[in-house]
């Protein structure tokens, strides 16, 4: 597994097989697909996204944008996105993105309702933080200097 700088193309491939879990969880934070796609552009015309494949297959984008409360993620995945190794292969990549960006706090909003997801979120490092309204806050704590 690798990452490497999002495109639109990768986008596409993805959207192409997007985990229905994500599309339903874009639904419900009020975001049509065309509109999701377009805030994914967005990030990607910054070079705040980066595309995940394996064997050169794009799976999954995760895009961000740093706001006063630190990173924002958003992400796009195939079903694939899910298994047990590409978790691991996304938490140190997070893990990554956050210490690029001066080691400040990565957060999550889902509107999923997936009996997995908090414990999905669990296993990329974050810690739930707090609901609100329809949505679960997740959060992922700086690294302590001496573990960088």
């Amino acid at each position: 597994m690798e990452y490497k700088i999002a495109t639109a193309s990768d986008l596409a491939k993805v959207f192409r097989r997007n985990d229905e879990r994500m599309t339903t969880e874009y639904v419900a934070a009020g975001f049509n697909p065309r509109k999701i796609k377009e805030l994914f552009n967005a990030s990607i015309k910054v070079g705040q996204a980066h595309t995940l494949t394996e064997k050169g297959e794009p799976l999954a984008v995760i895009a961000w944008q740093l706001n006063s409360q630190g990173i924002a993620t958003t992400f796009a995945g195939r079903p694939e996105f899910f298994n047990p190794s590409f978790v691991r292969f996304c938490r140190r990549h997070i893990r990554h993105i956050q210490i690029d960006n001066k080691n400040i706090p990565v957060v999550a909003c889902s509107y999923g309702t997936h009996e997995q997801l908090q414990r999905w979120f669990e296993l990329l490092g974050f810690t739930k933080q707090r609901k609100f309204g329809a949505a679960t806050v997740y959060y992922l704590q700086p690294k302590h200097a001496g573990d960088l």
